[in-house]
């Protein structure tokens, strides 16, 4: 029994010591195990973690919320940065990631649940930044190429439109209606047709803001706001440009019709001359100057009445190079339609005289008419000259128009003269109303132009008054001239008498 008991504990010995054995080779071997694996992989980790995480806290700076081109490129460069990282990074990661599954699957780690996690967070968090940082570098390279071109188009067109809005400001100012209007309209049909090859160039501002606003997502009102004032822009100016090329239209069409008018009265007054030429050398013909001239001239009475009004309408609507181009158009007309007018009626009362034998007076008559006409065309012409006269006027242009006022009196002492003459002939029915006309036209234009003569004369002698004066003073402070001028007495006296006479001019 003893002996039974002794071998038991015996036995029990033997087992303890081979349970410490079998658990210090345990020991010895996971400290083997632990020992294999490399030094440096908690760092490498720890370094990996670190860099993504401070990748992780720069993305959100990426999200693209304008569409200036500085500060898409600007987020581009980072984005670039971040994108470099990663691509240095990648190596060491897909190491480390490699390096952990390893150490876990041969238990080189005390934790290898907790090293699972973190190899497999890396390698999660490594993938989502790289996704996160490629799509963010390709939607800012295309916001940034699409921002270019929008730009590029939107500077293009703002610039054409501004000026355009600064030439049709500058031409729309004028008083009325441009003088040159053929090319004032050629200029607005060119503006026009630039207008309508413009139009696909907006068209492509609009496809373009709305391909950047889908890159943008919810920040699109930044392009909404620059198109928004393209567009109004765009209406404005275009408006302005179609209005303006439409109101030269119409008076380009008014015009016209004005130019077409004139045409056939005075095509109908180089008719009617040519027929009392004619009447005027083979004899009158009362059915011709009665049914045919009577009849035209009294329809063509009615176009008059046509012209200067739609004349007085322009004049009075459309400014003043209207005025200074209708004017004398329409004065021209007047001159040339009252005398062949006067001419058609009087045909008839010189037919009378005619009867009344006295057929003699017809070549003075002519004579009369055509000199009284020279002379109003002559007066309408000097008229516009002193017109044109500047305040103060210029001394050589008035004595020039002064000399021709000259020249022409001793033609108006001749044209009375004949006046006086028909008038004792028995023809004073004709001619006192022309006569009449022209004495008056001549008080009108010669009382237009006294007062600059007058005006002109004092000048002159306020001018040698002046010199005078400058001439005396000279003399009263020059020293040398004193003595001889001190005893020349008569001298002395004439300068007395002199200057109260200077004084009075």
């Amino acid at each position: 029994m003893r002996k039974k008991n002794q071998d038991k504990e015996s036995s029990q010995r033997i087992m303890g010591q081979i349970d410490l054995t079998q658990k210090m080779l345990t020991d010895v071997w996971t400290k083997f195990r632990l020992f294999q694996k490399p030094a440096n992989f908690d760092s490498r980790l720890a370094e990996c973690e670190r860099l993504l995480a401070g990748v992780k806290s720069q993305v959100g700076v990426l999200d693209i919320r304008s569409v200036e081109q500085d500060v898409v490129q600007s987020q581009l460069d980072q984005c670039m940065k971040l994108y470099k990282v990663l691509s240095e990074v990648k190596g060491e990661v897909e190491t480390v990631i490699k390096t952990g599954r390893q150490i876990v699957q041969r238990q080189q780690t005390e934790q290898p649940k907790e090293l699972d996690d973190r190899v497999t967070a890396l390698k999660l968090l490594y993938n989502q930044l790289g996704s996160q940082v490629t799509e963010s570098k390709l939607e800012l390279e295309k916001s940034l190429k699409l921002s270019r071109k929008l730009r590029k188009e939107l500077n293009g067109l703002t610039e054409w439109l501004a000026a355009t809005d600064a030439e049709l400001t500058r031409r729309s100012a004028v008083d009325g209606m441009p003088s040159d209007l053929e090319a004032e309209v050629a200029w607005a049909q060119s503006t026009h047709g630039e207008t309508e090859r413009r139009q696909p160039q907006l068209q492509a501002v609009v496809d373009l803001a709305e391909a950047l606003k889908a890159v943008l997502r919810g920040h699109g009102g930044l392009v909404d706001d620059k198109v928004s004032l393209l567009r109004c822009n765009w209406i404005a100016v275009t408006s302005r440009a179609e209005e303006w090329l439409n109101l030269l239209l119409d008076y380009q069409r008014q015009m016209q019709k004005l130019d077409g008018e004139i045409k056939e009265v005075n095509e109908w007054i180089d008719g009617a001359e040519k027929k009392m030429d004619e009447m005027d050398s083979q004899g009158p013909n009362d059915a011709v100057l009665k049914v045919v001239l009577r009849a035209e001239l009294e329809l063509t009475r009615g176009k008059m009445e046509e012209v200067r009004a739609l004349a007085q309408e322009l004049m009075c609507t459309r400014g003043e190079n209207c005025q200074a181009q209708v004017g004398p158009k329409v004065e021209q007309l007047n001159q040339r339609f009252d005398t062949i007018a006067e001419r058609v009626v009087s045909f008839q009362d010189l037919r009378v005289l005619r009867n009344r034998k006295a057929l003699a007076i017809a070549p003075q008559w002519y004579q009369y008419r055509r000199k009284s006409h020279d002379l109003l065309a002559w007066l309408d012409d000097i008229q516009r000259s002193v017109d044109q006269l500047p305040d103060p006027p210029e001394g050589e242009r008035v004595k020039e128009i002064g000399s021709e006022f000259d020249k022409k009196k001793e033609e108006i002492n001749e044209v009375q003269g004949l006046a006086n003459q028909l008038s004792e002939a028995g023809a004073a029915n004709l001619v006192e109303p022309r006569q009449l006309q022209l004495n008056t036209r001549w008080v009108e234009v010669e009382g237009k132009f006294i007062p600059f003569k007058r005006l002109c004369e004092y000048l002159t002698k306020l001018q040698a008054l002046l010199r005078s004066v400058s001439e005396t003073d000279f003399k009263l402070n020059s020293p040398e001239y004193w003595p001889a001028a001190y005893y020349n007495l008569p001298q002395q006296e004439h300068c007395l008498k002199v200057s109260p006479a200077l004084v009075s001019i």
